[in-house]
């Protein structure tokens, strides 16, 4: 059975709408190929042209636009966070003895737990201030940070703000410029545009 095959096995086997699958290397790419549909009410064939969310791999996006950021002498991973941004919107009672870093905030280690259902059951796209705003108790610390790892959507958020001041730049124009266009990501976005909402498949 061909890898193409088994995967649309499993998309089946699961009711899965639509899968798209890529594999590449540095020199080409060994597989593309779009399976299933759009949306099981429609049955519109997915095709390349198709936006798929990708979910918490955009937090690998992120990550590599923080080290090139380092790399560039823009920002320190290890720093603490408020020698950036004064105004944090965390809550962090070790702020004095063990202020958070940026590496915490990607590596799940700053003492945060995840968004809370108030965060998750807002569905429309915000800026980030008005995503802050929304509930803030999902960005208090709840134990030392760097002590335990605990995975935090929220982290990715505060991250982004810190991009966002340092650069003076939109997070999505830095991540684009940053990552996006060097590795020829041309259609990747962050920005649910009129053009992406349009081929954007449902979940």
């Amino acid at each position: 059975m061909s890898l193409q095959l088994a995967i649309d096995s499993i998309r089946k086997g699961y009711n899965i709408a639509g899968v798209t699958v890529v594999i590449s290397d540095k020199e080409q790419t060994l597989l593309q190929s779009s399976l299933g549909v759009t949306d099981h009410k429609t049955s519109e064939p997915l095709s390349p042209r198709h936006y798929v969310r990708v979910g918490s791999v955009s937090k690998v996006m992120l990550g590599l636009t923080a080290i090139q950021l380092e790399n560039q002498g823009t920002l320190d991973l290890n720093a603490p966070l408020i020698n950036y941004v004064p105004n944090l919107p965390i809550n962090n009672p070790w702020r004095e003895q063990q202020p958070v870093t940026f590496a915490q905030l990607i590596e799940h280690s700053a003492g945060l737990t995840d968004m809370t259902r108030l965060e998750w059951e807002s569905h429309s796209p915000l800026s980030l201030k008005q995503a802050f705003a929304v509930d803030p108790s999902s960005r208090t610390i709840k134990w030392q940070p760097g002590l335990h790892c605990s995975y935090s959507n929220s982290g990715a958020g505060i991250a982004a703000y810190v991009i966002e001041h340092v650069t003076g730049k939109n997070f999505e124009d830095v991540v684009t410029q940053q990552v996006f266009a060097p590795i020829g990501l041309t259609s990747a976005t962050y920005r649910l545009t009129e053009a992406v909402r349009e081929s954007l498949i449902s979940g």
